[in-house]
């Protein structure tokens, strides 16, 4: 048996154009493929993330964490603040899991990390 290729974990959004702005237009991740009710956008070799505009909504989706995982954290705080983004928490160390991090919160009320390993 072969290993998976490709991990997308897919997403609800009450908003798909509202998805495909922010993370097509203000993150830059590029569009994967548009299958008109769900759209996959690549965030690495074998990574990607999709949204759709049908299933229900989880209860709290700020308990649902997509994590990016950049070098430059502090540049990507400031251009999300400047898009009018909602900053959930600022860059810092979390010295628990020996990453620097920084929580934003997207158009359909999931938590958007964007963090660097520290070790």
């Amino acid at each position: 048996m072969d290993k998976p290729s490709q991990l997308i974990p897919f997403y609800p959004v009450p908003d798909l154009e509202a998805a495909r702005h922010f993370y097509q237009d203000l993150l830059g991740l590029p569009l994967y493929k548009d299958q008109g009710s769900v759209l996959i956008f690549a965030v690495c070799p074998g990574g990607a993330v999709g949204f759709c505009d049908y299933g229900e909504l989880p209860a709290d989706p700020s308990a649902f964490f997509i994590t990016l995982i950049v070098e430059d954290v502090d540049g990507w705080a400031q251009k999300l603040c400047q898009a009018g983004c909602r900053m959930l928490k600022a860059p810092t160390e979390n010295s628990k899991f020996k990453i620097y991090q920084t929580l934003f919160q997207d158009p359909s009320g999931y938590t958007l990390e964007i963090q660097r390993f520290l070790d």
